[in-house]
């Protein structure tokens, strides 16, 4: 319960009479045309009479509002968030207020949330529920916590406003952002994933296996068209074949300290399970099955390969609190364990973001993968680096620190060579450019036959 402005413009006209009052006596010392008495005897009496009043007036208003029901107001979530995606939550207030009343409602959203629109000030008529939106974004991956929604509502003689709360507590699940899966189907619907930036490459030959026939296509090749199908439907008509099924993606998730590099508001840890997570969706799809072991963090996970497009709800809900930690990368330790647990030979895809001080710990290790499994390592770097390569030079510091990002890119680029001469597949790419990225390379190594 605090004061409202009709109170404060109460008191402060109180506080107006008794200045005049007290002023009296100053402005009759100079001159003796005025009865100081009769003016201060009259200024006394409305004084008295109008702050009795107010008085009065205001406990009967405070009485009143204790008196008043309160509000009902509930909320409308989805139930699950993407990490980064705005969404709009919904207030809906129900009420038996006989006049138009103006509320004001502060949500009680979690710290690891952005808002917008917040508080809302909300226009109450007779009779009717009310509903308004704002905007909230959340910034950070795992279970969230709501609280009672509170609201803030006058007296009926709007002399008080009271503080209440309404509605009730609510946990929501943060997950990483699946926008880019959204985008894949829609397009995908079309046979329009090109516009993602996804290349489907060509087979060696026909490929495996017939899947259906569609409208040709200006990439398709002339063996792939079916001419009696052609002939049918008096336009050309393409073969299309799938590629081989029941094969195994196997991801190594790096929770250690150089993933938490944020670019914008995600860190590459976050970025690294976006493209996980399209890429799941991508292979699952195709009938390959998918499994995952984080490492190097304050609890690690491990995910037997699970087949099926329902599956990407499980892999969903074994990732989305995991978070990159301060520890260093363990590559070893990792192999070590993955090597125990897992012994069919799969596509192994390792997302970091390593320098070259441990280039031959990680060249070592992706060489002993290598032995049973085909490797796919995906290098994260910074997108400060690339925007300081276009970035003019025009004076010393600026030409250091340009010279200083050269020097650095170099030696990555070198680093990434010695992989490459170890017939690793390697990705070098900004966190921006992962997800595309990783499955333009999982449709090519499938579609060249080497898993």
């Amino acid at each position: 319960m605090i004061p409202a402005k009709r109170l404060v413009y109460a008191v402060v006209s109180g506080l107006v009479i008794a200045i005049i009052y007290a002023i009296i006596p100053v402005i009759g010392s100079f001159t003796d045309s005025i009865d100081q008495d009769a003016y201060r005897h009259t200024i006394l009496l409305i004084w008295i009479v109008a702050m009795g009043g107010f008085f009065v007036l205001a406990l009967a208003d405070l009485y009143l509002g204790f008196k008043e029901r309160h509000i009902e107001i509930f909320r409308s979530l989805p139930n699950n968030l993407s990490i980064g995606a705005w969404i709009n939550v919904k207030i809906h207030v129900r009420h038996e207020y006989q006049k138009p009343t103006t509320i004001t409602i502060f949500d009680h959203y979690p710290d690891q949330t952005k808002t917008k629109f917040l508080p809302l000030n909300i226009n109450l008529s007779p009779g009717k529920k009310s509903t308004r939106n704002y905007r909230l974004k959340p910034i950070k991956r795992g279970d969230i916590e709501f609280g009672r929604i509170q609201y803030r509502c006058p007296s009926p003689l709007k002399f008080w406003l009271f503080n209440r709360f309404s509605g009730e507590p609510a946990s929501i699940k943060v997950y990483p952002d699946f926008a880019g899966i959204k985008k894949y189907i829609l397009l995908g619907i079309d046979d329009r994933t090109s516009q993602l930036g996804i290349k489907l490459q060509q087979r060696r030959g026909e490929g495996l296996e017939f899947h259906r026939l569609r409208s040709y296509r200006r990439e398709d090749s002339m063996r792939q068209i079916d001419w009696k199908a052609s002939s049918r439907k008096r336009k050309l008509i393409s073969r299309e074949y799938q590629d081989e099924r029941d094969q195994q993606i196997f991801f190594l998730l790096d929770c250690g300290r150089r993933m938490r590099s944020k670019d914008e508001t995600l860190s590459h840890f976050d970025h690294a399970l976006n493209a996980m997570l399209l890429l799941s969706y991508v292979a699952l799809n195709q009938g390959d099955a998918v499994g995952l072991m984080s490492f190097s963090g304050v609890k690690n996970v491990w995910l037997n390969p699970l087949k099926g497009s329902g599956s990407i709800n499980t892999i969903l809900n074994t990732v989305y609190n995991l978070h990159a930690c301060a520890n260093d990368s363990d590559y070893s330790v990792a192999a070590e364990t993955f090597f125990k647990r897992h012994k069919k030979r799969s596509l192994v895809v390792l997302v970091s973001n390593s320098r070259d001080e441990n280039i031959d710990e990680l060249a070592t290790v992706l060489t002993l993968l290598k032995k049973r499994h085909l490797v796919l390592f995906a290098n994260l770097r910074e997108q400060v680096l690339e925007d300081i390569k276009e970035i003019p030079v025009t004076n010393f510091e600026e030409a250091i620190s340009y010279s200083a990002t050269i020097d650095f890119l170099q030696k990555r680029t070198e680093c990434m060579k010695k992989l490459n001469h170890r017939n690793i597949i390697t990705l070098d790419v900004t966190a921006r450019q992962l997800p595309i990225a990783i499955v333009n390379a999982y449709h090519k190594i499938k579609r060249s036959g080497q898993l």
